[in-house]
């Protein structure tokens, strides 16, 4: 389950890493890729071309370096559900345009760009399962316990010991309601 995690992590981490450098080293084309879509106004458009390829060669080298892993496959998984959608859309429209995943170099939008964009989703979905998965369950007695002594004392003695002297039982009182 690992091996397939970091299989999973590689892949979708260089092709997000990929997918960024390529529209940042093209990015007047990415932006007319981003307005033929007409999905989005032009200062939408305009904030999506310029955050969009950082935000994808970030997300790449977070999940390549394995760092924030089940965030890094929600957000993965948040974008590839945006990609698929608005690939979706475009081509059920009927529009001919260039698809802006991989720079300008990319086919018309056609069956296998849709494949491709649904197919990333369903793997960011299955990693962030097995991320979740392999996951230890969340525990609050770390933060509530930061020592490991008061741990190992109050496993050993219970409650008494982290009540006052002064909030102890009473001798007397136990004697007296024991009879």
């Amino acid at each position: 389950m690992k091996w397939s995690l970091y299989i999973i992590r590689m892949l979708l981490g260089a092709l997000f890493v990929w997918s960024g450098l390529a529209k940042l080293r093209q990015p007047y084309e990415f932006l007319s890729a981003v307005y033929a879509y007409q999905l989005v106004g032009p200062d939408l458009g305009l904030l999506i071309a310029a955050v969009l390829p950082w935000l994808e060669v970030l997300l790449g080298g977070c999940l390549l370096a394995g760092i924030i892993t089940e965030g890094s496959l929600l957000t993965a998984m948040g974008l590839c559900s945006l990609f698929a959608g608005a690939v979706t859309v475009a081509w059920h429209r009927g529009l001919t345009i260039n698809c802006g995943c991989f720079g300008a170099a990319e086919e018309s939008i056609g069956a296998y760009t849709v494949a491709r964009s649904w197919g990333l989703l369903l793997v960011a979905v299955v990693g962030l399962k097995l991320a979740l998965k392999s996951r230890p369950p969340v525990s609050l007695r770390p933060a509530l316990f930061r020592e490991k002594r008061s741990l190992r004392r109050f496993q050993r003695s219970g409650w008494r010991e982290l009540v006052s002297p002064a909030a102890a039982p009473d001798p007397v009182y136990s004697q007296m309601s024991q009879t």
